[in-house]
């Protein structure tokens, strides 16, 4: 029971701070994806942890169709108003990355930035069967997200990052830290002819 309060209370929070502008929601696509667009021909994409959309609008004003999906009822009205010039070829969905059953395509690339981090232990078996369910042969996945420390009950461990590639291929991981000091991660994994 006490796990439920506090994962009602964490969703939230998190929905709360939409209210206004929350410190993640930069309005500025993340530069790793932009460098990606540079260099891969469009396809189909699905943000996991979609937020307002910024990300999505990158995609799509590079040819990209887009899916998005995010469980901040705010922030999925502020993305479908992004997204709404671009016709069909965008769609944001009011939802859990852990519950995709509703999505039955296959993705070119699958994105988080700054979701995984976030969820609990089981949360994140049900996240990484629905990426590997999703992602197309050949497709890529992108994930940043802030690596686990003794602080943070969240987060991304190198035991994951394995788990990842046991369905595709690690090619780039970079490491860093934000502004507040906590260590982050941005990999870059291929689901290649051998997986």
């Amino acid at each position: 029971m006490k796990w439920k309060i506090e994962k009602f209370l964490r969703r939230f929070s998190f929905n709360y701070r939409y209210i206004s502008k929350p410190p993640w929601d930069t309005g500025i696509p993340v530069p790793e994806l932009v460098d990606f667009i540079s260099k891969h021909k469009p396809g189909k994409a699905l943000d996991l942890g979609c937020g307002t959309g910024t990300n999505m609008v990158a995609l799509l004003n590079a040819g990209w169709n887009v899916d998005g999906v995010d469980f901040a009822m705010l922030a999925v009205n502020r993305a479908r108003r992004k997204i709404r010039p671009f016709g069909k070829a965008a769609n944001v969905y009011f939802g859990s990355v852990v519950d995709l059953d509703f999505l039955s395509g296959k993705y070119d690339l699958i994105y988080d930035i700054g979701c995984y981090h976030a969820l609990d232990k089981k949360e994140k078996a049900s996240y990484r069967t629905n990426v590997k369910r999703l992602i197309r042969q050949n497709g890529y996945y992108l994930l940043y997200a802030f690596y686990q420390s003794p602080t943070m009950v969240y987060g991304l461990n190198a035991y994951e990052v394995n788990l990842f590639s046991e369905f595709m291929q690690k090619i780039y991981q970079l490491e860093s830290t934000d502004e507040k000091g906590r260590s982050a991660m941005f990999l870059e994994f291929r689901k290649g002819d051998s997986y």
